[in-house]
């Protein structure tokens, strides 16, 4: 069966936490045995757990909030350095394409495509179940993701939703915690702000290009 995870923070948990997301579930915690820090040594997503699940498509987040406030976590000054930041998460999803592991879905026909080459894996018993690290599984097909963010700090302005699609993004949430450019998100109270509403009609004149 094929599962599709809408949300999965892959290259924040690799570049926040220097997790290696190619290894097994069981080699990442054993990585991180004695080390001190929230999650450490009990990761629950790696490329090849996601493969024993039959996770063969998800929509792969990039994160880079501004701070506003305190309470809300990591956070940064502006958002040109949240967009740098989120660029640097891209790089790693490339890389990963580029070695074969990931592969990115831009089109719905991608998206077709991605789903029947997993399928057709399972069914051929191609699945990873044996829990081997991703370096071992040649042959099989690479994980298809949807490039989305998480909170839309990383956007600059509207104006430059043009250059995300360009780079392959395709789903945006537009607010994460606390009040954003965009909108008030989780623990405040408020509406879309006019850039808010910006962003959208360039999400939906963009949007009508996935075919």
């Amino acid at each position: 069966m094929l599962t599709f995870d809408l949300h999965l923070d892959l290259a924040m948990n690799a570049l926040w936490h220097d997790r290696d997301l190619l290894l097994s579930l069981e080699e990442s915690r054993r990585s991180e045995a004695g080390m001190e820090g929230k999650s450490r040594g009990k990761g629950t997503v790696t490329l090849p757990e996601m493969r024993r699940g039959h996770v063969g498509l998800c929509v792969a987040t990039v994160l880079g909030r501004v701070q506003r406030g305190e309470g809300f976590g990591r956070g940064y000054r502006t958002h040109e350095i949240a967009y740098g930041i989120t660029q640097g998460m891209l790089a790693y999803y490339r890389q990963l394409e580029r070695m074969g592991a990931l592969r990115m879905i831009r089109t719905s026909t991608g998206m077709r495509a991605a789903a029947d080459g997993w399928e057709r894996a399972v069914a051929g018993g191609a699945d990873g179940a044996d829990g081997a690290g991703e370096r071992a599984q040649a042959g099989q097909p690479p994980i298809g993701f949807v490039l989305g963010t998480e909170g839309a700090d990383c956007i600059v302005e509207p104006a430059q939703l043009e250059l995300w699609w360009a780079d392959g993004l395709r789903a945006v949430s537009l607010v994460h915690y606390g009040v954003s450019k965009y909108a008030h998100g989780t623990g405040a109270d408020g509406p879309q702000t006019p850039d808010g509403r910006d962003l959208l009609r360039a999400m939906t004149k963009w949007g009508r290009s996935w075919t």
